[in-house]
């Protein structure tokens, strides 16, 4: 009986402490787990990857932490831990090169890459591999969206020469001056294929005289060069601004793109007062059977995709304002019948180039050619660029519309980014070309020995 007795008091002292154990268990009942890969977007042994695909999104069981010694690999290419950021459990890995069609691609984590984040547990490797779509010839659209019999044929050749060959460009300065153009002739022997313009001053009354000359181009043309315009269009910062020409700006915020599409704003009868100045002076090459590579508005999206702003007014109302703004100018030149413009619409990815802005696009109905601007970046950058537009528009021709301070084009063309044409902007009051900020006497050296560039003495007789 006594024995019996000390058992029962045995159990019931220990039946406590089972119990507490028992609770403990269940408040840390992930302490002993190790994380598990659950799934990825773009998922693994997926076959229809698009190539502006930038990111590869990993989900897993529980909260992982890094083990900074080691390394993934992607396509054989080693990557640490800051190629990814963390949310919780789902870490998301940034691609480092431009995806190619056709390609099977592959992230390898590992073991140990990961760890628990609760006791340190290594994560087993895992992969994954993922095939982009088949690569297919780009078709480029055959036709103008607005352009007469001469237009056509200068596009025709833009065409036959795309892929094969990049066109040279230079910028003239503010007053249309080629003198920029005279200098890379200088130190190359050969002048730039296409002269560019920019109506940044047509308002003042002593720009509209340097406008109103346009002999040198005629000249330029007459030699089997092409014509370029651009327009950095300055508006006014308030309606009683805009009688005066002071306080006159292409990114000041006090001009609203929206208003400036609408009938009986005060944005409106300015816009209208420019756009015909400007077509003034387009129809001056009209007349002289000149075809226009046309871009205004550029850079629109300006720094929105990287968490910024536009810098310029036309983009800062946004996307929808942007789009309705460039097809009421379409539309008002249309009207006027200039039908020698070929209209050049200008992506602003972000500084990263890592994606493109496709909200801003005003349409295949309003847009014959492609462009980006790019400036301080290598030549593996300005690649990927040419890559992921290509990929997206691949039905318009791509060009580098301006850069400056870039890899050389020989670079750039061998490793595949098949611009159209390019064009360094200028350095103001240039003298020596050595002195250039954007594309010194080295840099157009090594253009003018690339057998895959054209020059004015290149291009035919239009």
């Amino acid at each position: 009986m006594k024995k019996r007795l000390c058992i029962l008091l045995t159990q019931a002292l220990l039946f406590p402490v089972i119990l507490m154990a028992c609770g403990d268990d269940e408040k840390n009942d992930n302490a002993g787990t190790v994380p598990t890969f659950v799934s990825s977007q773009p998922a693994d042994g997926a076959t229809d990857v698009a190539i502006n695909t930038t990111q590869i999104i990993l989900t897993y069981s529980d909260e992982v932490n890094f083990n900074a010694t080691l390394d993934a690999d992607f396509n054989g290419s080693a990557c640490n831990f800051s190629a990814f950021e963390r949310n919780g459990k789902v870490l998301t890995f940034t691609i480092p090169t431009a995806l190619k069609n056709g390609k099977t691609y592959k992230l390898t984590i590992p073991e140990g890459f990961f760890v628990s984040k609760n006791n340190g547990a290594a994560v087993a490797e895992h992969s994954v591999t993922f095939s982009t779509i088949a690569a297919t010839e780009p078709t480029i659209t055959q036709t103008l969206v607005n352009g007469n019999a001469q237009a056509q044929k200068v596009y025709d050749y833009l065409v036959s020469q795309y892929g094969e060959k990049a066109i040279s460009g230079a910028m003239s300065n503010v007053n249309t001056q080629v003198n920029e153009a005279n200098l890379v002739h200088a130190a190359t022997g050969k002048y730039p294929a296409i002269y560019t313009i920019d109506m940044i001053h047509l308002q003042y009354s002593w720009g509209k005289s340097n406008y109103d000359n346009i002999n040198t181009y005629k000249e330029h043309w007459n030699n089997h060069g092409l014509v370029a315009v651009g327009w950095h269009m300055m508006v006014p910062s308030s309606e009683a601004k805009a009688a005066t020409q002071d306080d006159w700006s292409y990114n000041t915020q006090g001009f609203s793109a929206k208003n400036a599409i609408n009938e009986g704003t005060w944005e409106n009868t300015f816009l209208k007062t420019m756009l015909d100045d400007g077509a003034a002076y387009l129809q001056k090459y009209k007349e002289a059977g000149i075809p226009v590579i046309f871009r205004p508005y550029h850079e629109a999206a300006g720094n929105a995709l990287n968490g910024g702003t536009a810098w310029f007014w036309w983009g800062y109302d946004g996307a929808e304002a942007y789009v309705a703004l460039w097809r009421y100018t379409f539309d008002y030149y249309k009207a006027k019948g200039l039908d020698n413009l070929i209209w050049v619409w200008t992506s602003c990815p972000n500084n990263a180039i890592t994606a493109c802005d496709n909200a801003w696009y005003p349409g295949d109905e309003y847009v014959d050619i492609i462009g980006i601007d790019i400036y301080n970046k290598a030549a593996a950058q300005c690649v990927k660029a040419y890559e992921l537009l290509s990929g997206n528009w691949a039905n318009k021709m791509i060009t580098l519309s301006e850069c400056g301070s870039v890899g050389t084009m020989s670079e750039q063309f061998s490793a595949g980014a098949r611009w159209s044409y390019f064009m360094p902007w200028y350095t103001y009051n240039l003298t020596n070309l050595a002195d250039s900020e954007h594309a010194n006497t080295s840099w157009w050296t090594n253009a003018s020995n690339c057998t895959d560039i054209l020059w004015r003495d290149d291009l035919p007789a239009w």
